[in-house]
């Protein structure tokens, strides 16, 4: 196990003239971290891996608005053209929850929320 772990370190650490993580090891990073934590604080003192606030500031910059995002859409669009050939079933699913009712400012978005 301690090999696989060596390997694993020599991808994560930073190439010379290259700047920050792949995406891969992003959000293997965020997985860890959004499942434990703790986890990750432990894994992060044998590892090279980026910070919790530094986790915290990528998922900040999402665009996790109220609604269907334009993400889905080009997800499902790059689904269809894919099985052209065939019929294409997809269902949509809602579901409710209460908001907090509160007013936030978005710093990224620059705007007031709530």
């Amino acid at each position: 196990m301690y090999n696989c772990c060596l390997d694993f370190q020599r991808q994560i650490i930073k190439k010379p003239g290259k700047k920050g993580y792949t995406s891969d090891v992003k959000g293997w990073a965020q997985e860890i971290h959004f499942y434990s934590p703790a986890a990750y604080e432990v894994t992060r003192r044998k590892l090279i891996l980026p910070a919790a606030s530094t986790l915290r500031r990528w998922a900040g910059v999402l665009n996790v608005d109220p609604g269907f995002t334009e993400f889905s859409f080009t997800a499902l669009g790059e689904l269809v053209k894919k099985t052209a050939d065939r019929d294409v079933l997809t269902c949509l699913m809602i579901d409710g929850m209460s908001i907090k009712e509160t007013v936030a400012y978005d710093k990224y978005a620059d705007k007031v929320t709530g």
